[in-house]
């Protein structure tokens, strides 16, 4: 490229935010435009003439050149919109039970619960929680936050203390997973959680699944454990 053209190009450049192949191709142009121009004056010979002749030339040139910047915007324009599409999607629930090719986590659930006579609790019940990534991208410094409801007991020395938390003004009590530093796709964390289920709730109980990472907001999802 001719030294001339180089502050040229870099201004298009910093002036206008296109790419590198769009802001050379525009310096090019111009760049050629007047160097035409700076050769007919130096000529001095039937100026206008020579004029007339070579702005055909140079939209002849000009005109494929331009068809190529925008090709290039096109491309450059889908690359940014498949980036900000790009987002990890953190779902909680139960691993679908047939093999998948990807995976897929079931919001409704069953699992077996049994109440021995006269019992007001059941025997000790294991929900099989799951966080999965299904996104399109890793997601970071991943918190799940699980609500059960206040009659459902959570058996002691799962978690530590401070992960724990009553609620009674709420009627519910609420447990946080240990964070997930990096969940990358299609990848599977598995969280059991064994609680004690009420005979009132032998048909099955809510549990608020809350997932906040630092690529996506605060996501909720509706889960419910069903009697097997």
């Amino acid at each position: 490229m001719p030294a001339f053209m180089v502050p040229l190009r870099s201004f298009v450049r910093r002036r206008i935010r296109v790419s590198r192949p769009a802001a050379e191709t525009t310096g090019l142009m111009v760049g050629a435009a007047l160097l035409v121009f700076v050769v007919l004056l130096a000529l001095r010979q039937n100026l206008w003439v020579w004029v007339e002749r070579a702005s055909w030339v140079i939209a002849l040139i000009l005109f494929p050149a331009a068809i190529y910047q925008l090709v290039v915007l096109q491309r450059e324009q889908r690359r940014l919109a498949d980036e900000l599409t790009k987002q990890p999607d953190v779902r909680v629930g139960v691993r679908a039970p047939e093999p998948q090719a990807e995976p897929v986590i079931e919001a409704e659930f069953k699992v077996p619960m049994h109440w021995q006579a006269d019992a007001p609790m059941s025997d000790l019940v294991t929900l099989p929680l799951s966080a999965s990534n299904v996104g399109k991208r890793s997601a970071h410094n991943v918190l799940v936050n699980l609500v059960f409801p206040q009659q459902v007991q959570l058996v002691p020395g799962q978690f530590p203390s401070e992960q724990f938390r009553d609620e009674p003004q709420y009627g519910r009590w609420r447990v946080m997973i240990n964070e997930v530093r990096t969940l990358h796709l299609a990848v599977t964390v598995d969280f059991p959680v064994k609680v004690l289920v009420p005979a009132a709730l032998a048909t099955g109980f809510p549990i608020m699944a809350s997932v906040s990472t630092d690529d996506r907001p605060y996501i909720q999802t509706l889960l419910f454990a069903g009697c097997e």
